[in-house]
């Protein structure tokens, strides 16, 4: 097949899929909708035969003549050799065989990276191996930083870099996975293309219970703004009931 004539296939299949509100923040870009279907082979051959097997009715399907019996014993012998899955993990293995060094970075940044990466207490070598990782397995990963944010009391002056210390606020990273990207858009600025939007699922927890949590998912969308300097606003949509 030519590219002309794939590309006419991705196009068709956006648009067959696609059909409802482009206003609609969950609504996937082309690209990310191409993606789908690469992801979801490559994390079933990451997750080895018993993905696969999950799957088997996309990945094995039965024979319209075929028992189910027998059916069932040919879908569950494993025959399937998971070098993919060892290839990833012995190249991550290499790259960070030996810990990071630090030369001439800030002490508060070695601080950051070697106590606590994600606010979640994760160092920063098993959170850039993980993302790692998880980039090799789909192609790309991405990563937020963020820090939160020291509410202004009414009446008090702007909080200073000193009083966000005392609060104990600091910058974070947060992995982005390529399967959790909605859509994005890009702009070109003086030759450049940038980033100029990017939507993606984000999950928290929260309780529920006395002992329970529950996974909470909103989509989050990041937008630069036209100003000097560009400044990112954002959104987080959450869906009611």
């Amino acid at each position: 097949m030519s590219l002309w004539g794939a590309l006419a296939q991705y196009v068709t299949r956006y648009l067959a899929e696609t059909p409802g509100d482009k206003n609609a923040p969950d609504s996937k870009s082309p690209t990310c909708l191409m993606w789908e279907e690469h992801i979801r082979l490559v994390r079933s051959l990451y997750g080895g035969w018993e993905q696969l097997y999950r799957n088997r009715a996309y990945y094995l399907p039965q024979h319209p003549k075929e028992a189910p019996q027998d059916y069932y014993i040919r879908a569950n012998r494993r025959t399937f050799y998971n070098g993919f899955a060892r290839t990833v993990r012995a190249l991550t293995g290499s790259v960070f065989a030996s810990p990071a060094t630090f030369e001439g970075v800030p002490p508060a940044i070695v601080e950051l990276y070697t106590d606590d990466m994600d606010n979640e207490g994760t160092s920063g070598d098993a959170f850039v191996r993980h993302t790692f990782l998880d980039a090799l397995i789909t192609g790309m990963a991405g990563i937020l930083v963020e820090m939160p944010v020291l509410e202004r009391v009414e009446g008090a002056p702007e909080p200073t870099r000193a009083d966000e210390l005392d609060a104990g606020l600091r910058p974070y990273w947060t992995l982005i996975r390529k399967d959790d990207i909605l859509s994005y858009r890009i702009v070109v600025e003086a030759g450049k293309t940038l980033l100029s939007q990017l939507v993606f699922w984000d999950r928290y927890q929260e309780p529920a219970g006395q002992f329970g949590v529950r996974i909470v998912e909103r989509i989050r969308v990041l937008r630069r703004m036209v100003a000097d300097p560009p400044v990112v606003m954002w959104e987080a949509w959450e869906k009611s009931g």
